[in-house]
């Protein structure tokens, strides 16, 4: 006997800028979205839906396979883009980060 199942895990992920301030200008925006995408796009199984934003806040639509921990994902996925934005526009001692 055959067994099917289908499993179907949609995400719609909004996380804000540290203290919300707005950093997201349009170069960094650009950026960060481009990082964003990469690392979603790395992640195997999972399927970016949108990705969007304003000046201190980004928007993502993904969908993961169960066998994804969804706190793993989001903490890579935040990480490696702020790891990204640093390494581009680092300025003062300032780092970029999300909240």
């Amino acid at each position: 006997m055959s067994h099917r199942y289908y499993s179907e895990i949609n995400l719609h992920l909004v996380w804000h800028t540290r203290d919300s301030r707005p950093l997201l200008t349009p170069a960094v925006e650009a950026a960060a979205h481009g990082a964003l995408r990469q690392r979603v796009l790395g992640t195997p199984g999972v399927r970016l839906h949108a990705l969007n934003g304003t000046d201190n806040h980004v928007h993502l639509a993904v969908s993961i396979p169960p066998t994804l921990r969804i706190s793993d994902f989001v903490g890579d996925v935040k990480g490696a883009s702020s790891h990204a934005l640093n390494q581009m526009f680092a300025r003062d001692g300032e780092c970029f980060a999300w909240q």
